[in-house]
């Protein structure tokens, strides 16, 4: 019997075939170049995850007849390019990705009836965790897990009234909660990924073009680190170290344009979706206030990135629903 899956499976799986194409290519080259034996294995055992998930997603692809997505190749690494990135960053790069991974594949899952399809993304976020929680006890085991600020704890139960929960009838501001703290330093983290990782792309980029992109997102990433480093700081709150020192000066480009772009657009995407619910989780007018702005300069910087892969014919359309309108005047 031919197996159908719903408009939320075909988009899940290819996302997840795109993600898995593009992880196999990054975590190849920096076997390469890793020296760190733990972080080696580490490294090992992320590319059997994606290998063995680029595998199953084109066993269901072939049940339903869905033709395979283009994604990425070994045409798109150069596996003899010096290295670009320290052995710390490859260890963050995972424990990030891992992370991104977890609130991706929970969703497919969550949305997903075919029970084939719901085993297979079960199965996916289970070797996810397990590989989050090794790159988290190994980053402390290397001195280099940064985790967020602590606080006290409170003595009592206290609950908001109309002028604390958004400020201070002064106009001065409460501090932040644990749960604006959580938000704020889980999207500075992002930003701190993406402005090392875009240092490593903008410099070695081919294309003048795509160097000159790249370069602006590295600037933006390290604008909005300043803006919320700051609201940690005007509430006593420790900051958190960058990454750029992680990054070669190596000018080769182990990765073709095309996927630096690709992978940069994803994590612009992810970065978006996590201040919308960082908005939704705040209180503090100014909280809110500076996320609404840096959310509105990353869908800028999204749209020009998505616009540059449409000129060059780079963005695959995912599966689509039936144009009517066009059906019928054909």
């Amino acid at each position: 019997m031919e197996k159908n899956l719903n408009a939320s499976e075909m988009g899940n799986l290819w996302t997840t075939y795109i993600s898995n194409s593009t992880s196999i290519c990054l975590i190849r080259f920096y076997l390469q170049h890793v020296e760190d034996g733990d972080i080696k294995m580490l490294l090992d055992h992320a590319l059997h995850n994606s290998e063995k998930s680029l595998t199953d997603t084109k066993r269901f692809f072939e049940e339903i007849n869905f033709p395979n997505p283009i994604g990425f190749s070994d045409s798109d690494v150069n596996l003899k390019a010096p290295r670009l990135f320290s052995d710390k960053f490859m260890l963050f790069n995972m424990l990030r990705l891992s992370e991104y991974a977890m609130i991706i594949l929970g969703s497919a899952l969550s949305t997903s009836k075919d029970r084939g399809v719901r085993d297979f993304y079960s199965e996916l976020l289970a070797l996810n965790i397990t590989l989050f929680n090794e790159a988290c006890d190994l980053s402390f085991k290397k001195g280099i897990h940064v985790s967020p600020p602590s606080i006290p704890i409170p003595e009592n139960v206290k609950l908001f009234n109309k002028e604390t929960i958004l400020e201070t009838v002064l106009g001065e501001r409460r501090t932040m909660s644990a749960i604006e703290i959580r938000e704020i330093v889980f999207n500075l983290t992002g930003m701190i990924h993406g402005e090392a990782i875009l240092t490593g792309f903008s410099q070695s980029a081919q294309s003048k073009e795509i160097r000159e992109f790249l370069l602006r997102g590295k600037e933006i990433c390290t604008k909005q680190i300043n803006v919320l480093q700051m609201l940690l700081k005007e509430d006593d709150l420790p900051s958190m170290p960058t990454l750029e020192t992680e990054v070669t000066e190596s000018k080769e480009s182990p990765f073709s344009d095309r996927l630096m772009m690709t992978l940069t657009v994803f994590l612009i995407q992810l970065a978006f979706a996590r201040y919308g619910i960082a908005i939704s989780q705040c209180a503090r007018n100014d909280i809110t206030a500076n996320l609404a702005r840096l959310t509105a300069e990353i869908a800028t910087f999204l749209k020009d990135g998505s616009d540059i892969m449409i000129e060059k014919k780079w963005l695959e359309q995912p599966p689509t629903a039936i144009n009517r309108e066009a059906a019928v005047k054909h």
